[in-house]
């Protein structure tokens, strides 16, 4: 068995509070806000076999996602703040639409 040094809990953080946070946007989030959760989404609904319990599943997952991804959103802005309300306003939350941006 191995042990580890320094845990976790016990490591200096190098962050400070006064360090801006950057905002990057690649590959997928070009298209949509939130790539794995609309990659999940399309997994649930890929079902061949439905039934009425299946149906509501889906339908009860699906809307606990949408429900954390908003949820998200708010500590998105809050942490990028005007940044991220102007990616926001380019970019959809789950379905792709438009061509990719470039920010």
């Amino acid at each position: 068995m191995t042990r580890c040094r320094n845990p976790p809990s016990k490591r200096a953080r190098k962050t400070t509070e006064d360090e801006p946070t950057v905002f990057i946007v690649r590959r997928p989030y070009r298209w949509v806000r939130h790539p794995w959760y609309l990659v999940a989404i399309m997994l649930f609904w890929s079902s061949v076999d439905f039934t009425s319990d299946r149906l509501l599943l889906n339908v009860l997952w699906k809307d606990w996602v949408c429900l954390g991804t908003r949820l998200e959103q708010i500590d998105l802005v809050s942490d990028f703040g005007e940044v991220y309300e102007k990616y926001r306003g380019l970019v959809r939350m789950l379905i792709p639409w438009h061509h990719p941006i470039g920010m």
